[in-house]
């Protein structure tokens, strides 16, 4: 009996965690200890992240997130990509006037990840007084492929020397990006 019921224990805590085509949620009014479904969703994006997987969406509620967001893990051609999105009819909201940049840095950060989407997110307010830093909305770096950027839009991230948007100036807003190589 006891061997049974941990076979059905762990059987469930897998398929949670480790089976592709995963449906998580993340809100303003979630809790990083919840398990990340629609009734009890997490609170941050970059909870959200540390658990998708290949094939997961993690659909992100609207409202306004004061985070920076490292994408750490690829999706793959098998399972699918890792979709992050705002939720349908809603607008997530990356805010960052409280953050300041260092370096060359996103508030979306891609680096050499694969098969990773990003949809429906508002960018806003990454600034800097230092000529010296580049504050991006969303910043996709080395050597990841299958990246697709579709209807985002990134607004007042500048520098003070600098009157547009950096991202817009460099990736205008359109209604699909596809970054694809190999």
């Amino acid at each position: 009996m006891k061997f049974s019921t941990l076979s059905i224990l762990l059987a469930c805590v897998s398929g949670a965690f480790g089976q592709p085509n995963s449906s998580f949620y993340v809100a303003t009014t979630g809790n990083d200890s919840n398990p990340g479904t629609q009734a009890a969703p997490w609170r941050t994006i970059q909870h959200a992240e540390a658990t998708a997987r290949a094939g997961s969406t993690v659909n992100v509620r609207g409202g306004i997130y004061e985070e920076l967001v490292s994408i750490n893990t690829s999706g793959n051609a098998t399972d699918g990509f890792i979709t992050f999105r705002s939720y349908p009819g809603e607008t997530a909201v990356l805010e960052a006037m409280h953050i300041t940049p260092a370096e060359r840095s996103g508030v979306l950060t891609i680096n050499d990840k694969s098969y990773v989407r990003i949809e429906g997110f508002e960018i806003r307010n990454y600034r800097t007084a230092d000529h010296r830093l580049v504050p991006l909305g969303i910043n996709v770096i080395g050597a990841g492929s299958h990246i697709e950027l579709l209807k985002n839009m990134s607004t007042t991230t500048t520098t003070s020397e600098s009157t547009s948007s950096v991202s817009s100036a460099r990736h205008p807003t359109l209604p699909s990006t596809r970054l694809a190589t190999g």
